[in-house]
């Protein structure tokens, strides 16, 4: 029999035997299998028993949300700033008879109209013919649609979610928050509209990783030495520190924002657009030949910005040469 092979409940020391060996051999996943990332119970999570609150507290783009959330099999619809009931984002789990929501609600948009932004709160487990959680938009607070002669739903424990389950509904949240949060478009340091989301902008960009971030980091570590700028990256913490000729740059692994020496200014790069309903699209281009799996969008944005600031004297983008102090 052959079957679907994931890391968790693996050793950490198989998981990295694999990584090693399809590298080694230059192997390509057509999906992450291997080099996937694994989000296990954490002891925050352990303490709220029935909550994650790991991915709160972001500002996401709805839109792209919603178009990535359907791509990814998730039951979303659009948030408009009305009096009307809105159900939470949900993923059914069938064979665990489970369902699991998102808890998102809309920030900011004029009466009657589509919010363009999501603020984020809990991921919580139900049985999946229990009653769906609903909120009035824009309110923030989410409670149990009320029927008749049925009991209110208690959330299921953390504890007894199979930790496949979690971890892959975990792993989807991570990706609607690196791929939609605000905190990832560089068009955004002022905060956006006016600056309410400045600090947050900031703390996301240049922040503590997110566990698909971590992962990144380390996939790139190991591959530097085959980069023809290779010699001028290192893996630095939260980010890859590229040498130029005119200045270091700090790339963070999580959002592709960048600063710049002496004294960290940010340098603005806006990369090409993407579709957003794509989470992991992107080609990492002719500068890196091999990736042990299809590629990543964000590791391809990084990748990018380094090659270009490796090579800064050659830039002539006035946008950018402006900001780096050429003329």
């Amino acid at each position: 029999m052959v079957e679907l092979w994931h890391p968790v409940g693996h050793p950490t020391e198989e998981v990295l035997a694999w990584r090693a060996l399809l590298e080694r051999h230059r192997v390509v996943q057509p999906f992450k299998q291997a080099h996937r990332e694994v989000y296990l119970l954490t002891p925050a999570e352990e303490h709220t028993r029935v909550y994650s609150n790991r991915f709160a507290a972001h500002v996401l783009r709805q839109h792209r949300f919603h178009a990535l959330a359907g791509a990814r099999g998730w039951h979303s619809q659009l948030q408009l700033a009305v009096d009307n009931s809105v159900a939470a984002p949900k993923r059914l789990l069938p064979e665990w008879g489970l369902r699991a929501e998102f808890w998102v609600n809309g920030t900011d948009a004029d009466w009657g109209e589509t919010f363009d932004h999501l603020g984020t709160d809990q991921v919580r487990f139900y049985p999946i013919d229990a009653p769906e959680n609903l909120t009035h938009a824009g309110s923030g607070q989410f409670s149990p649609l009320m029927i008749p002669g049925v009991e209110t739903p208690e959330p299921v424990p953390l504890t007894e979610v199979p930790p496949l389950v979690l971890s892959e509904v975990l792993r989807d949240v991570d990706l609607f928050v690196g791929v939609c949060s605000v905190g990832n478009d560089p068009t955004w340091s002022d905060g956006g509209p006016e600056g309410r989301y400045r600090d947050y902008w900031r703390e996301y960009g240049f922040g503590e990783l997110s566990q698909s971030a971590r992962e990144r980091g380390e996939l790139l570590a190991r591959l530097l030495p085959r980069l023809a700028v290779g010699a001028r990256c290192t893996v630095e913490g939260r980010f890859l520190e590229v040498r130029g000729e005119l200045h270091t740059y700090r790339i963070h692994l999580g959002s592709g924002n960048v600063l710049m020496t002496p004294d960290d200014r940010y340098l603005c790069i806006v990369p090409a657009s993407q579709d957003p309903s794509d989470g992991r699209a992107g080609s990492p281009g002719p500068y890196l030949p091999y990736l042990p799996f299809e590629g990543d969008r964000m590791l391809a944005v990084i990748l990018s910005k380094a090659v270009m600031l490796a090579d800064d004297t050659a830039i002539t983008d006035p946008a950018i040469t402006a900001q780096l102090g050429q003329r």
